[in-house]
């Protein structure tokens, strides 16, 4: 709160909460001590405009002696202090702003302590005359006007020593910094995140977690970057014994996805096949529950540098992306149930270790590796799997210019029938780049259409061909991942994979159509299909129907099962009424054709405004 002058009260500093001095009252004595409390705060710094000529209309002080603990003095702060001859600065001082002794005629003598280091560029504007003692920490750092002069003084160096004290800092045992008399601890710098400050080293050591700085070995005072340096000192760390536990989540299907660890692993690591945590039941009752550990999380271990080598339990069915990212001292991986057997990307669940580096050197290239080796693929439909584990990439590739993938493969296929067709990678276990092109010739090849992600992380494209004309198609893995492929193709089709070993052919015309439709929606441009089980019955998120036009944002939900020939049997179609949000009700309210009041339509630029969505559930035969 501010607190106006008033000359007629007896001479008192007035400071707020924080410790700054802000004003005082009366007229001001001649010569002018600080304590280190005033109103029983601690004083920690000098506002702006606190003892300045225009603060109060009167300038009588001549010397002033600011108390230690004072760590800043503010802009303006004795500014146009006529009478003022001598300032006694505190050695806590760190920080003086702009124009501080702005002009201080009287002002002939003055020295900056060494702790100072932040410091404006015009302090003294206005004074005549005056020498100020700077350390020579400053020098370059401020000016002062004509007439007024710099000297400046030596400052002694202390050298401090951290002692890691049974850890390691900085990779050794103990590290040494020189620090200024005066100075706080510390080097300033950017930290790990990128965040400007003052920092102290951080140590580590296995199993123990850092409790900071301390001037012995065994108890001591604790030091932090506010801690001044006034002589040659070892500090040494402290630490706490940890009990190491696996950081988990238990998921709806009361399965354990390994998430981490507490501390940085080392050496040989064991990944358990189950973990056992008590659980309360409400009442009071805690029993013992285990749960098999099925998954390794994202980035679980990601950068920890001292694994060597890491054995997979049987029990793990799936390795997130970038689980063991970075463990550069990885060499070793057994999979005790076998590499198949865990779905995953190893490119990316590995991706920079020395063990993905030896393991994809084993690989042999598959056949089809090189561009005259494409293998060939025929029909208006079909599908093929391979794998881009062993492959390379040739000079002037396209996808390894487009997307930066340097492990291709290639097919060839030679158009039936003019027509409309469509190229999938659904159903790949890695993050894919498809493209089609034609030509005879790496270093001549016509791209007719690429794609980097349609389904998720897998391609898909659609592209006009010409009855005769053979296309190159090449598959690839986005900066550089390797994995099982899906290659699949029909008539104006993109098959998509709905789970449980199905797959449904959904028109590629379609994924033009809906994506601009869904877009002004939802935004979503990729939920063409979900697997996930709603009724018993699959969602499809394809078909258009025109139901009410009234309606703005609700949604309806439709199910049918499929006709052998992969069209849908509206004789048996079951139909829910328009809904607000996702709910599915219990049951539908009609069922036949005839009940939904309209026909199905196919989306045009014409008619695509008045349709509506709905979610499609699909029984597969």
């Amino acid at each position: 709160m501010y607190t106006p002058y008033d000359a007629t009260l007896p001479f008192a500093l007035i400071v707020d909460g924080d410790g700054t001095l802000f004003s005082f009252h009366g007229i001001a004595p001649e010569n002018v001590v600080f304590s280190n409390y005033l109103e029983g705060v601690e004083l920690t710094g000098i506002g702006y405009n606190a003892l300045s000529y225009w603060s109060n209309g009167t300038s009588s002080m001549t010397n002033v002696v600011v108390s230690e603990g004072v760590t800043w003095i503010g802009s303006y702060a004795f500014g146009s202090d006529h009478a003022l001859e001598s300032v006694t600065l505190p050695e806590s001082l760190q920080a003086i702003s702009y124009n501080a002794f702005y002009y201080c005629t009287a002002l002939r003598e003055l020295r900056i302590p060494s702790g100072v280091t932040d410091v404006n560029d015009t302090l003294f504007e206005g004074c005549t005359n005056l020498t100020v003692h700077a350390p020579e920490t400053l020098r370059g750092a401020f000016t002062v006007p004509a007439g007024c002069t710099i000297e400046y003084y030596e400052v002694p160096q202390f050298t401090v020593t951290f002692n890691a004290n049974g850890g390691t800092v900085n990779g050794e045992a103990t590290t040494n910094c020189l620090i200024y008399a005066g100075q706080k601890l510390g080097v300033e710098g950017y930290d790990e995140w990128g965040n400007w400050g003052r920092w102290l080293p951080t140590p580590t050591q296995n199993d123990y977690a850092f409790l900071g700085w301390f001037t012995a070995e065994e108890d001591g005072d604790e030091v932090t970057t506010e801690t001044v340096v006034t002589s040659n000192m070892t500090l040494y760390a402290h630490w706490e014994a940890i009990v190491p536990e696996w950081y988990f989540e238990i998921t709806e299907a009361d399965e354990a996805i390994i998430a981490g660890y507490s501390a940085p692993l080392v050496g040989d690591v064991e990944i358990p096949s189950s973990i056992t945590v008590e659980e309360d039941d409400g009442d009071g009752n805690v029993t013992e529950v285990t749960y098999p550990v099925t998954a390794i999380g994202d980035y679980a271990f990601s950068g920890m540098d001292g694994i060597e080598s890491v054995t997979i339990p049987a029990s793990v069915t799936d390795i997130y992306d970038r689980a063991f990212e970075g463990c550069s001292g990885l060499t070793n991986v057994v999979f005790a149930g076998g590499m198949p057997s865990v779905q995953m990307s190893v490119t990316s669940a590995f991706y920079g270790t020395p063990w993905l580096e030896a393991y994809l050197a084993t690989l042999p290239a598959p056949d089809n590796d090189k561009f005259a080796d494409a293998e060939t693929i025929s029909g208006t439909s079909g599908s093929v799997t391979g794998t881009n584990f062993g492959a390379n990439v040739e000079d002037d590739e396209p996808l390894s210019l487009d997307f930066e993938s340097t492990a291709t493969v290639w097919w060839r296929w030679t158009a039936p029938t003019n027509g409309t067709f469509a190229f999938s990678t659904q159903g790949s276990d890695f993050d894919t780049v498809l493209g089609v092109y034609t030509g005879n010739a790496v270093a001549a090849l016509e791209e007719i259409d690429s794609n980097d992600d349609s389904f998720g992380n897998t391609s898909a494209v659609t592209f006009e061909a010409v009855m005769g004309t053979t296309y190159y198609i090449a598959v690839g893995g986005y900066d550089d991942e390797v994995g099982s492929i899906v290659l699949s193709w029909g008539v104006d089709d993109v098959i998509v994979d709905v789970g449980g070993g199905k797959t449904v052919a959904v028109p590629g015309s379609w994924l033009e159509e809906f994506d601009t439709l869904w877009d002004d929606y939802d935004g979503d441009k990729t939920a063409y299909v979900h697997s996930t089980a709603v009724n018993g019955r699959k969602v499809w998120e394809c078909y258009v129907l025109d139901l009410d036009p009234e309606l703005d944002d609700d949604f309806t939900i439709v199910s049918f099962p499929m006709n052998a020939d992969g069209t849908p049997d509206l004789d048996n179609i079951e139909f829910y009424p328009p809904q607000d949000d996702w709910n599915v009700p219990a049951q539908p309210v009609v069922k036949g054709a005839a009940a939904l009041g309209g026909a199905w339509q196919t989306v045009t630029e014409q008619n695509k405004s008045s349709l509506r969505f709905f979610k499609v559930e699909v029984e597969l035969p």
